[in-house]
């Protein structure tokens, strides 16, 4: 989506694995992982063959182990709490050669580094947070057009009211925010790393590429 393309955006920050060389990512950061040890566990490769839960949980694994870190990550507390899942780096088929025009063509991406994916969407209620403590207000507001939100209601068009805050029908804190833009995200990831300390060896909050999206 581009930066001012309202929807349902599943919002899923990415933790980028640190360099060797790079700074701390917060003033009190947790541990630093040992350098790794062993043998560099093989990419995954989706390109040539489908991968089995059971092989992606080894991979996993192998990864972690050299990596000296966790499968599994968190960062908060309370609700405010996100669980990050490791990502080991491999190989995947992105485009085709018989779809739209701009996905041509088919080609085999490498994704080169780790890295740690939300296990869940962000919540409205951790939205919700982000909002008090910035005063941001999101790009549906900000337009006063509301949010596009197909509606049978409206025959397609969302009343101006529809943003993050109402998208039409009742939402708990716990469940994942929608009615943001890329832009909003963006600006979320950006307090994130502001207001979450984070592990040393995990450089920043952001959104996925289209490619680590994809893969």
């Amino acid at each position: 989506q581009t930066p001012h393309t309202l929807g349902n955006l599943r919002q899923i920050p990415v933790l980028a694995m640190a360099t060797p060389n790079a700074p701390p990512a917060s003033p009190s950061p947790a541990p630093r992982p040992a350098a790794p040890t062993g043998q560099r566990p093989p990419l995954v490769d989706s390109s040539r063959a489908a991968l089995t839960p059971q092989r992606v949980a080894e991979l996993q694994k192998q990864w972690a182990d050299y990596l000296g870190v966790k499968v599994e990550l968190e960062m908060g507390t309370g609700a405010d709490k996100m669980t990050f899942v490791l990502v080991p780096p491999g190989k995947f088929m992105m485009g085709t050669d018989s779809g739209d025009s701009d996905e041509a063509p088919a080609h085999e991406v490498t994704i080169s580094k780790p890295m740690f994916v939300s296990k869940y969407e962000t919540t409205k209620g951790q939205f919700a947070r982000f909002v008090r403590e910035t005063t941001h207000e999101s790009d549906a507001e900000q337009s006063g057009n509301g949010s596009k939100l197909i509606d049978p209601r409206y025959t397609g068009i969302a009343p101006t009211t529809y943003s993050w805050r109402w998208p039409g029908y009742e939402q708990a804190d716990s469940h994942p925010v929608v009615n943001v833009s890329c832009d909003d995200a963006i600006k979320y990831c950006r307090w994130l790393n502001r207001a979450t300390d984070r592990p040393e060896f995990v450089s920043s909050v952001g959104l996925p590429t289209e490619a680590e999206w994809e893969y």
